[in-house]
């Protein structure tokens, strides 16, 4: 009986690995390279409506983001999911690739972020990034840049602008800021007064203080000024690095523009060097 058992579970594995093989080489005497695999799923999926019959094309092309041609398979399997409000089938694909040994890596991890993001699907990628952060990924600009490029593709730039001001301070990663701010612009996204203040910010705690300047300018521009504690940091670390002229020009800038805390102001400006 036990042996039975053992023929009929390694028949039933052959042959689900036979119909996956076949989804993709029905008319292919012999096995196909992982290309022309992905080549076969593109055919298939561009005319397929049906939801499983989608996820098993996928899955028996092993499909990876390393390859571009695969990225794009990928892409049109989950814009066909979502136009048929298949999202149930988005997320348990996505999570199945999450979960694949060969794909434990931040390079898919981001791709599957971008790919919920298209399917404006993003409160599972946020919940998908603080899952990998937890485990060790997402931890550099790479995860954060995909992360709000799916807030950008989901439409969402209210959650652009809060994944940008909150999600460098996890590391307190400047470098991670300045360029998520980068990102923004060349997207096209207008950065508010909270990206201007969280850059600023960040640039005064690591001692950058003429980039901060300039930033400051450009907020300032706007009539945006950051909080007090950050200005005052500004301040003091222009007069450190002997930008004394630019220290007060910029007491001057705000006192004109602010009134608030004019009095404080002028017990810094009494302060810094003669």
């Amino acid at each position: 009986m036990a042996l039975f058992s053992r023929i009929r579970t390694s028949a039933t594995a052959a042959s689900f690995h036979l119909r996956r093989f076949s989804i993709l080489s029905a008319d292919s005497p012999t096995p196909l390279s992982a290309h022309q695999k992905t080549r076969a799923a593109l055919c298939l999926l561009k005319s397929e409506q049906n939801p499983d019959r989608i996820l098993n094309i996928c899955r028996a092309a092993s499909l990876t983001p390393t390859f571009h041609l695969d990225r794009i398979a990928f892409s049109v399997a989950i814009s066909k999911l979502s136009e048929g409000n298949h999202f149930q089938s988005i997320d348990t694909f996505l999570r199945e690739l999450n979960s694949r040994p060969d794909l434990q890596h931040e390079r898919f991890v981001s791709h599957s972020l971008i790919l919920y993001g298209q399917a404006k699907m993003l409160n599972h990628a946020l919940t998908t990034f603080d899952e990998f952060y937890n485990k060790g990924y997402c931890r550099s600009t790479k995860s954060l840049n995909a992360l709000l490029v799916a807030a950008i593709l989901a439409k969402d730039y209210k959650e652009a602008k809060r994944i940008f001001v909150e999600f460098p301070k996890r590391e307190g990663n400047l470098e991670e800021a300045k360029r998520l701010f980068k990102s923004m612009v060349n997207k096209g996204l207008k950065p508010d007064s909270h990206c201007y203040f969280t850059l600023v910010y960040f640039l005064c705690q690591s001692g950058d203080f003429e980039t901060a300047l300039r930033f400051c300018k450009e907020s300032m521009e706007k009539n945006w000024v950051p909080n007090f504690s950050t200005m005052k940091a500004l301040v003091k670390g222009l007069a450190s690095i002997s930008k004394v002229e630019e220290a007060k020009e910029l007491i001057k800038n705000v006192k004109e523009k602010f009134s608030k805390n004019a009095d404080a102001w002028d017990e810094i400006e009494k302060d810094l060097p003669q």
